[in-house]
């Protein structure tokens, strides 16, 4: 049997995740490879429309708890780019199953660039409400919490730029072998 692997790409929100997970999935689909968003598979799991629904009818809590069946289930698989969520790296022994299972690489980005795209995009759960000010200073204290658990990853990648050139970044970082 062949090797079996997944790529996780770990990150705060806006960090892009999810889109540079369907870039490199696109980029390897004829080697058998697709993405996997943590996020989509648990709104569907739970029959809801949308994280922040999640989270205001569940909690947090609950939310964690799908989040974290979600990776164990994504992680069993072969030839997937995995998205997580922003925190899902950091519950307990999540990282090291991530790293068991192949390639983790963080996504990093100033919490200023982050929370302009966070906010552009909405349906961020944790940052309704907040203004620009105070989600860079939201996801500031955020990365230090989560930066111990971040710091694991098996690379680190700029995900300033566009997302064409993160991608480009990380395939740069694999052997070939390994997508």
């Amino acid at each position: 049997m062949a090797h079996k692997t997944v790529l996780t790409l770990i990150g705060q929100m806006g960090a892009g995740k999810s889109t540079v997970a369907q870039r490199l999935a696109g980029r390897w689909a004829a080697r058998g490879w697709d993405a996997v968003d943590l996020d989509e598979v648990i709104v569907l799991q739970a029959g809801a429309g949308s994280v922040s629904e999640i989270f205001a009818e569940l909690g947090e809590r609950a939310f964690r708890r799908l989040e974290a069946e979600a990776l164990a289930a994504a992680l069993a698989g072969d030839r997937l780019v995995i998205a997580t969520g922003g925190g899902a790296p950091c519950q307990p022994a999540a990282m090291g199953r991530i790293l068991a299972a192949g390639p983790c690489v963080w996504l990093h980005a100033p919490a200023e660039v982050l929370a302009q795209r966070a906010l552009a995009a909405g349906g961020r759960p944790l940052l309704a409400e907040l203004g620009v000010d105070e989600a860079v200073a939201f996801l500031e204290g955020q990365l230090q919490a989560r930066r111990p658990c971040y710091e694991q990853a098996t690379h680190v990648v700029d995900a300033t730029p566009a997302p064409e050139a993160v991608a480009d970044a990380i395939e740069a970082l694999l052997p070939q072998q390994a997508r």
